[in-house]
């Protein structure tokens, strides 16, 4: 069970950027982990150019195979 925590003291647009912030690294850890850190494969399962992903995957310091 994932929960998240979400700030009401900031403005609407800030809170939804951190909860995005907060999905995309929890989702991402369990993808590139289910994928064995195959790229290629995590990219197809979630729907996203390799590219993307490496985007992603960097943006949240999370390691996986090239």
């Amino acid at each position: 069970e994932v929960r998240f925590e979400v700030d009401i003291g900031v403005p609407f647009k800030d809170a939804k950027d951190a909860l995005t912030d907060q999905f995309e690294a929890i989702y991402l850890r369990m993808l590139v982990v289910a994928n064995k850190g195959n790229i290629s494969q995590c990219a197809k399962v979630a729907g996203l150019t390799r590219f993307h992903l490496r985007e992603l995957l960097k943006k949240h310091d999370i390691k996986a195979k090239e």
